[in-house]
């Protein structure tokens, strides 16, 4: 899964880039709490995340995303004296054996934008 935060340039533009790094936490945080620990979390850079689950089929594993967007939305983040609602776009591609992991990685990135496409003001 390739996840996308949504707007942490706006957050670091208006409230510094403490207030964007205690989002990128925050949304490291509940992704990790949320995984078997067969799975794995990782910071590809800047607001994207990449979420390997193993032995998920691309079923599972679109469950398991809208599972996570869920878990990062269910409560705001609260930062010295503001609350932030967070939220993040994710695609999911299933990767083959023999797959190179920058086509993979590019195929995620490719279906997470087709979702936040389909789902206006949620970008």
């Amino acid at each position: 899964m390739f996840f996308d935060v949504n707007g942490l340039k706006e957050i670091n533009d208006a409230h510094g880039h403490a207030a964007g790094d205690a989002v990128i936490t925050f949304v490291a945080e509940v992704l990790s709490k949320n995984i078997r620990d067969t799975d794995f979390v990782a910071r590809l850079g800047g607001d994207e995340f990449g979420v390997l689950l193993a032995h998920a089929d691309h079923t599972i594993a679109n469950e398991k995303a809208t599972t996570l967007m869920t878990a990062i939305e269910a409560e705001p983040l609260t930062w010295k004296t503001h609350k932030f609602r967070v939220s993040a776009a994710v695609g999911v591609h299933t990767f083959r054996g023999g797959e190179d992991v920058n086509q993979a990685l590019d195929a995620a990135d490719r279906a997470m934008y087709a979702r936040k496409r389909a789902r206006p003001g949620k970008a």
